[in-house]
């Protein structure tokens, strides 16, 4: 439900994670996405050249340091780094109270 939805974590800005962001924030009402500088960045020009001035309508949360932690709802979000073809990729823990998922935000490459 998109209601629900507290935020949007993006783990780096390769186009496979991020190309859909323009209308899946529109769908979902423009929830806060986390990600670092540079994601974010990446995220704020796909929207402009999807819809021009939508970027404005971004909530960010910017992940300055791997040690940061953000609240969201009842949901605990921690950050690791990870090793990526595309600079500032994270993977995330998230701690929920039925118990903790963490999400290497890139598939393994061999």
């Amino acid at each position: 439900r998109e209601k629900d939805v507290r935020g949007v974590l993006l783990s780096h800005g390769h186009l496979d994670h991020i190309g859909a962001a323009p209308i899946l924030l529109r769908e979902l009402g423009y929830p806060p996405i986390v990600g670092r500088d540079f994601t974010l960045a990446l995220v704020k020009k796909k929207m402009e050249d999807f819809e021009k001035n939508s970027a404005q309508k971004l909530k960010t949360i910017r992940v300055n340091a791997i040690s940061d932690k953000i609240r969201l709802g009842k949901f605990q979000i921690e950050f690791f780094d990870v090793e990526h073809s595309v600079m500032d990729a994270v993977g995330v823990i998230i701690k929920t109270p039925d118990g903790t998922v963490i999400h290497p935000g890139v598939p393994r490459e061999s």
